[in-house]
C-alpha cells in the first residue's frame, strides 16, 4: 500500500517501498513474480522469467542512488546466476567476499 513504481529500462522496473523490511520485500515480489507466471497471449501461454535485485537501508541514511545502483548490481548477479530468481545486494557482497 505505500511505495511506488517505474519502468527504468527497456525491460527493467523499479520499486521504492519505504518503511518495508527485506523479509516483506521478498514476498511482495514473490508474490508479483507468481501473478504475472504464465503470460497468456491469445491463448497461448508464453513463459517468462523475473529477476530481482533487492537493496535494503537498515536504517541508516543511503542516497537513493547507491540504493538503485545497489539493486541493479544484484539484478545483474540474478541474470547470471540463471535468471528467474531473487537476490538481495548483501547475497551479492558476500559472494564477492568468498
Amino acid at each position: 500500500k505505500v511505495g511506488i513504481a517505474g519502468r527504468t529500462g527497456g525491460e527493467e522496473f523499479t520499486c521504492f517501498l519505504p518503511e518495508t523490511d527485506l523479509e516483506t520485500a521478498i514476498a511482495i515480489v514473490r508474490n508479483c513474480r507468481n501473478d504475472i507466471q504464465p503470460v497468456i497471449d491469445f491463448g497461448k501461454k508464453i513463459g517468462v522469467t523475473l529477476s530481482y535485485g533487492l537493496a535494503v537501508s537498515h536504517g541508516e541514511y543511503k542516497a537513493l542512488d547507491i540504493l538503485v545502483r545497489e539493486a541493479d548490481e544484484a539484478l545483474y548477479e540474478a541474470k547470471n546466476q540463471g535468471r528467474n530468481q531473487i537476490i538481495t545486494h548483501n547475497d551479492v557482497n558476500i559472494r564477492k567476499k568468498a
